[in-house]
């Protein structure tokens, strides 16, 4: 009995055992469940950085202009923002069939931006847009000079800051490169009070190979036809009459007359020495009624001359004139009459 006993009491320990293994070992084999993390809170997305406008990145005090230039003449080979140009402004030449004139606008320009010609779709462009940071008075003259100029722009060191003077230069196909020189036109300071100004032709031969400058001083010689004629009453004026004798006289009947302009100082005109068609001169009102009266009087064969003198010469000489007969004859007058008839009058010249 006790034996049957303690196998029944083996029995259970045993059994006992074989379940605790069994869970120990399920136990040890079971899939153990990963720790849960502990909630996080969402943290917000940064915002969106703010877009910077164009008007934002023009310096205080400074302005954005924008040029539509031809990109084959107009602008040098890869323009980009940052680089530095020169601009300059081709004008029509005053007076010059063809001829054109050159002027430096602005110096050491910034570009902001260059675009092309949205137009030209895929095809290469024509026009590019340049974008320059100028100062408010540079962007007046580039909006002044725009319409009627073609701008060129000239690439230069962004290093650069040397600011030098470039003279207006003009050209002429016929007469090439040279130097513009503005001209003066303000008659408040070409003429004098109470003085008046006369223009008259002038040729090749008169002056220096007809040379003339503002401030040149000349006298006026004056060479006319007269003669004595005869009337067939001599008592009745308008009648018929014949001339009897001619003779030709020349005088000087101005001197020391300043010259004020030239229809070539008064246009430009390259080459130093140009020579002028027509000279003004400053002349006193009773002056300019005796070149008048002599310059309007041409149809009978009048001619007025121009001579150059020194323009430190200032001295006024006393000449008798002369005579084309005196030249040409051995004959020499003598005696000059007023011979007065009733209402008629005639110089009579007497010679020997």
């Amino acid at each position: 009995m006790r034996k049957i006993r303690g196998t029944i009491a083996l029995i259970l320990a045993l059994c006992l055992a074989g379940i605790t293994a069994y869970a120990v070992y399920g136990y040890l084999n079971k899939p153990r469940s990963k720790p849960v993390a502990a909630p996080v809170k969402a943290e917000k997305p940064p915002p969106p950085p703010i877009q910077k406008k164009f008007s934002q990145s023009v310096d205080a005090g400074m302005r954005a202009v924008t040029l539509s230039l031809d990109a084959a003449a107009g602008m040098p080979h890869a323009l980009s923002a940052g680089d530095r140009v020169d601009v300059l402004a081709v004008t029509p030449a005053p007076d010059l069939p063809e001829g054109r004139i050159t002027r430096l606008l602005l110096t050491g320009a910034r570009i902001m931006a260059v675009e092309d010609d949205p137009q030209t779709k895929g095809r290469k462009a024509r026009e590019r847009s340049v974008t320059l940071m100028v100062t408010p008075t540079d962007a007046a003259v580039l909006a002044t000079a725009d319409p009627a100029a073609k701008m060129r722009l000239i690439l230069r060191n962004p290093e650069d800051e040397t600011v030098k003077e470039v003279p207006v230069t003009a050209f002429a196909p016929a007469m090439g490169i040279d130097v513009f020189r503005p001209q003066q036109r303000d008659l408040e300071t070409l003429i004098a009070p109470g003085m008046r100004a006369f223009t008259l032709e002038v040729s090749p031969t008169d002056g220096v190979g007809g040379i003339f400058q503002p401030g040149d001083r000349v006298d006026v010689i004056v060479t006319c036809p007269w003669g004595n004629i005869s009337l067939q009453s001599q008592d009745k004026p308008g009648e018929t009459a014949e001339i009897k004798e001619t003779h030709r006289n020349s005088r000087i009947m101005l001197q020391n007359i300043r010259v004020v302009a030239t229809n070539r100082s008064l246009a430009w005109a390259p080459g130093p020495n140009p020579a002028a068609k027509r000279v003004t001169l400053e002349v006193t009102p009773e002056d300019a009624e005796r070149l008048t009266v002599l310059a309007d009087s041409k149809k009978g064969r009048n001619m007025i001359r121009l001579v150059s003198r020194n323009s430190r010469d200032h001295q006024h000489l006393a000449t008798p004139g002369a005579e084309l007969i005196d030249l040409l004859s051995e004959r020499r007058p003598y005696m000059r009459v007023d011979m007065i008839r009733g209402p008629l009058r005639k110089d009579q010249t007497f010679y020997r």
